[in-house]
């Protein structure tokens, strides 16, 4: 049934149902959107709408050809003025930086990292009241025999007990007596003679030694005391009697006969730091910057105190094994 009168814009037929709110019939509106020619209009039908409307209806007024080229210059001019919108202007500044994503480029190498954290510390305990007892009791002794210059029983019962690092000390004397380093061991040794400790020291950092104050030390030591650098001693004797200077160069200069147990602190399965309080100031000068301390282990055989010498005189040896041609300077 017509709809009360309305009639198709293109075709001027009667218009049914939804055609009524389209305006137009759904052969006109095919028409007009695939760019057809409209379907012939009824007789009368434009002079009707234009009557009621008071002109040509919009189809008369726009042949459909003409009203897709209009709509489709529109969308043209809209595509122009958005991609000029979105152009990049130069000297015009865009959104903030952190608004913006800019994708790597294929291919590019990327940036540097930052380097991953080592390892940590491991982390200090405290001490059981059962060990710190041991403890306090073996520090007191070990003070008291520091105290009245009894480095042989210290050697003895506390030092000697540690086989490993012992026989590290053992080692690392024979290379520099007898072995890889000796032919470095005495050069330096002969340079020393000639110079002060302090400008062989000096010598020494210039060759790259991480504690060339300590070596100089051990240099002079040696070549002053036949009974620790002679070839024909016996290994453990050799590191006896450095052992025994090490430790009074340790001790030297300090109450310890006063010192009191300030800290403890577990710092690895079965391994103890024994931080201590001691008036008075090392006379090794090449010592004065390590703290006061004592570290301890319990070993099957006992409680052993480590005093690093095994590190130290290893350090050393590798020192001396390195060629000296082009660092022996010219004589004063």
């Amino acid at each position: 049934m017509a709809s009360e009168g309305l009639h198709c814009q293109g075709c001027g037929k009667p218009l049914e149902g939804r055609d009524r709110f389209e305006g137009k019939c759904p052969a006109c509106r095919e028409a007009e959107i695939l760019g057809r020619a409209l379907p012939a209009e009824a007789p009368g039908v434009p002079e009707q709408a234009a009557g009621a409307g008071g002109g040509a209806p919009p189809a008369a007024r726009f042949p459909a050809p003409a009203r897709l080229a209009l709509l489709g210059g529109a969308v043209l001019l809209g595509a122009v003025v958005g991609a000029l919108l979105l152009w990049p202007r130069k000297g015009v500044e865009g959104p903030p930086a952190q608004n913006r994503v800019v994708p790597p480029e294929p291919g590019a190498a990327p940036g540097p990292r930052e380097p991953a954290p080592g390892p940590a510390p491991p982390a200090r305990k405290a001490v059981s009241r059962d060990l710190r007892a041991a403890l306090q009791q073996e520090t007191l002794e070990l003070l008291r025999l520091l105290a009245r210059g009894s480095h042989e029983r210290v050697i003895d019962n506390y030092v000697q007990a540690d086989e490993v690092d012992f026989g590290r000390a053992e080692r690392a004397l024979d290379d520099i007596v007898q072995g890889s380093a000796a032919k470095g061991f005495a050069e330096w040794a002969a340079r020393l003679i000639r110079l002060r400790e302090a400008r062989v020291a000096e010598d020494l950092r210039r060759a790259g030694d991480a504690d060339p104050g300590f070596t100089a030390a051990l240099l002079g030591y040696l070549a002053r005391e036949p009974a620790a650098s002679d070839a024909g001693l016996r290994a453990e004797d050799r590191a006896r009697n450095v052992l025994r200077w090490h430790l009074a160069s340790l001790f030297d200069g300090l109450d310890v006969g006063a010192a009191e147990v300030r800290d403890m602190a577990e710092t690895a399965p079965g391994c103890f730091e024994v931080a201590l309080d001691c008036r008075g100031e090392r006379r090794a000068a090449w010592l004065r910057a390590e703290p006061t301390r004592l570290c301890w282990c319990k070993l099957p055989v006992g409680w052993v105190v480590k005093v690093g010498l095994a590190d130290r005189l290893e350090r050393v040896r590798d020192v001396l094994k390195r060629p000296l041609a082009a660092e022996r300077p010219a004589a004063p």
